[in-house]
C-alpha cells in the first residue's frame, strides 16, 4: 500500500518496494528522489520540518525494522541533498529505537513540534534538540502501539492524535493518552477485523464534520468494509460501511455544469468555467474506479443510501 507525505509543498510517494518517488508538479512525471541511495528501501517516508524521515528500512538487503534514518535539512523548496549518515559534514543520521520486544515500526506523524513514531506495540517521541546528536529519541507510551500503517492521523484543530492499536481506539495529545472506546464497543469492533488483512485498515480525519474514520476490512474481506466514527466536538461515536480504500483532504476543484454544445455566446454566460470547493474529503474506490466526494448529496456514488 502507498503512503505519501507533503514536503515543502512537494508530494513525496512511497510502498517500501520501488524508489520514493516525488512529483515536481504540472507538466512533471513522477521520478525517483533524489540522493536516495538505492541500496534502502523504506517501509514509510515521513516530513517532519526541513527533514524528510525514513522508518523501517532494508538496506543492501537486511531489515533494520527499528531503524528511522532522517536526511540532511532542505533549504525551502527544495528537496534534501545528502541522506548519507556517515558524512560528517551533512545532518543526516539514523537511530535504532531499541525496544524490540515492542514490534516493528508502522508509521510516524508529527505534533506539537516533535515527531511520534508508532511502533507495533510502544509510540516514542523525536525531539530536535540540534548539535552532534540532532534529535532525542525517548518513550512516550510503552505498552500501546499502532495496528498498522496509516492508522493513525491528526485531529482537525491540529492538537491531537489518534490511532487505532492492536485493540482500541486512542487520542493523545503529547502528554496524556486516552482511550475512545468502551470495552463493548472495542471487544465489538476488533472481534469483527480480519486477522488476515488487518493491515489494509486506515484512519482519516473529516476535518469539516469534525470526525476521525477508522476504516477497517471485517472477517473474509480484504480491504476496508466498514467504518468507526468519532466525532471529537461532542464525543460521539457512530458506524458506516465504506468501499472506499484511499481519502485525502483539501480543495476540490471541479467542472461546472454549462453545456458547451448549447452554442451560448460568451457574453451571456454567467457561470464560472469550474469550481472549487474548500475542506472537502476525497476518497478512492478502486472497484468502481471513481474518486468520491464526502457529504455532497444525499446519494453514495448515485446509489439510494440504506439507512
Amino acid at each position: 500500500e502507498w503512503q505519501s507525505t507533503l514536503f515543502g509543498g512537494v508530494l513525496i510517494l512511497n510502498n517500501g518496494i520501488d524508489a520514493p518517488q516525488y512529483w515536481g508538479g504540472p507538466g512533471n512525471y513522477f521520478a525517483n528522489l533524489p540522493n536516495v541511495p538505492s541500496t534502502i528501501k523504506a517501509k514509510v517516508i515521513r516530513a517532519f520540518g526541513p527533514y524528510l524521515l525514513a522508518l523501517n528500512l532494508i538496506d543492501n538487503g537486511f531489515s533494520y525494522p527499528h531503524l528511522v534514518q532522517w536526511s540532511h535539512p532542505a533549504d525551502p523548496g527544495s528537496l534534501p541533498n545528502s541522506w548519507d549518515y556517515t558524512d560528517p559534514t551533512v545532518d543526516a543520521g539514523r537511530n535504532d529505537l531499541p525496544d524490540t520486544d515492542a514490534g516493528v515500526i508502522q508509521d510516524g506523524l508529527p505534533l506539537g513540534g516533535r515527531f511520534y513514531v508508532y511502533k507495533e506495540g510502544s509510540v516514542w517521541r523525536m525531539t530536535t534538540i540540534g548539535g552532534d546528536f540532532i534529535f532525542d529519541f525517548k518513550p512516550f507510551l510503552e505498552t500501546t502501539g499502532l495496528l498498522a500503517p496509516r492508522c493513525l492521523t491528526i485531529t482537525g484543530e491540529g492538537k491531537n492524535h489518534v490511532f487505532a492499536s492492536q485493540d482500541d481506539l486512542v487520542l493523545h495529545n503529547g502528554v496524556d493518552s486516552k482511550s475512545l472506546l468502551d470495552s463493548r464497543m472495542r471487544n465489538t469492533v476488533f472481534n469483527a477485523i480480519s486477522t488476515a488483512n488487518y493491515k489494509n485498515s486506515f484512519v482519516f480525519t473529516n476535518k469539516p464534520k469534525d470526525e476521525v474514520w477508522f476504516c477497517y476490512p471485517e472477517h473474509g474481506s480484504t480491504h476496508p468494509t466498514r467504518a468507526l466514527i468519532w466525532n471529537y466536538q461532542y464525543n460521539v461515536l457512530s458506524e458506516a460501511e465504506v468501499n472506499f480504500r484511499f481519502a485525502t483532504y483539501g480543495k476540490d476543484e471541479t467542472a461546472s455544469d454549462l453545456d458547451w454544445t448549447t452554442g451560448q455566446e460568451w457574453l451571456e454566460g454567467d457561470e464560472p468555467w469550474s469550481e472549487a470547493t474548500w475542506k472537502k474529503v476525497i476518497v478512492c474506490d478502486p472497484a468502481n474506479l471513481k474518486m468520491l466526494e464526502l457529504d455532497d448529496g444525499t446519494t453514495y456514488g448515485g446509489t439510494t443510501f440504506t439507512a
